[in-house]
């Protein structure tokens, strides 16, 4: 597994701290959705 190789394990950990889980990009992702479906 990941944990087995410290450094992918750290490589993954730095992408996903990188990733924006905000509500602001959930709800662009929602409204552009909703408008393709309009």
């Amino acid at each position: 597994m990941l944990w087995s190789r410290p450094s992918l394990w750290r490589f993954v950990q730095r992408q996903a701290m990188a990733m924006d889980f905000s509500w602001q990009v959930a709800a662009k992702s929602y409204r552009e959705l909703y408008y393709r479906l309009k």
